[in-house]
């Protein structure tokens, strides 16, 4: 009898148990949610607002990813993330926008997240990239190559890199050097090869193109 009047109180707790575990399982399906909930848990957590701004981006909400990586980096800003988050997100925007002032901006965190970690290839590699975007080809050149020394895959990398400036500027015989160096080196004999008949069509040498676009298809 006691029991009795207990009885609606416990199917209501028991409700909006079942309502939260609802909305949580909806929450562990969008990344998103996941992370907003985290950082209301955690406000001052730098690892929550930087995990947001990275699921934000893949959401194209660049304005938001933006705001949560500032978040990120002003909690914590002896972390190398936020601000190599920061300076590729606005690489990005100002590549595809064609705007220099994003451009400089994402300078200006990649030389932070460098500050930080003065060793991280990722930060230095993008760096490259900026420059290029900039038109600073010649800095773009210096880093890319002094990146090449790393390690075998970066060689290969910056062989790819070299070579696209080389086209831009219509050096074929400098970017044909760059594409049989990286054929050389025999990781990615597809991409060389692609790269190669690139610049075989760009020469108007059909035929050659062929050939190399064939040989990256029996890789």
């Amino acid at each position: 009898p006691l029991a009795l009047p207990m009885m609606p109180m416990l199917f209501v707790t028991l409700a909006l148990l079942l309502a939260l575990t609802l909305r949580r399982n909806e929450d562990w399906r969008d990344p998103v949610r996941i992370w907003a909930s985290a950082v209301e848990v955690s406000p001052e957590s730098s690892g929550a607002w930087n995990a947001l701004g990275v699921q934000l981006r893949a959401k194209g909400d660049l304005p938001g990813a933006i705001a949560a990586f500032h978040r990120a980096r002003d909690l914590a800003r002896s972390e190398w993330a936020p601000p190599f988050n920061l300076g590729t997100i606005h690489l990005d925007r100002g590549r595809t926008a064609k705007d220099y002032a994003d451009l400089q901006e994402a300078e200006r965190w990649l030389l932070e997240s460098l500050r930080v970690r003065p060793t991280r290839e990722r930060s230095r590699w993008y760096l490259a990239e900026t420059w290029h975007a900039m038109g600073r080809i010649e800095k773009a050149e210096d880093e890319f190559r002094s990146l090449a020394g790393l390690s075998p895959q970066l060689f290969e990398m910056t062989r790819f890199a070299l070579a696209k400036m080389a086209l831009d500027r219509e050096h074929y015989d400098e970017a044909e050097a760059l594409y049989r160096e990286a054929l050389g080196v025999g990781r990615d004999p597809v991409g060389s090869n692609l790269g190669l008949a690139d610049l075989e069509l760009k020469r108007g040498r059909r035929a050659e193109a062929l050939l190399f676009a064939q040989a990256a298809l029996e890789k």
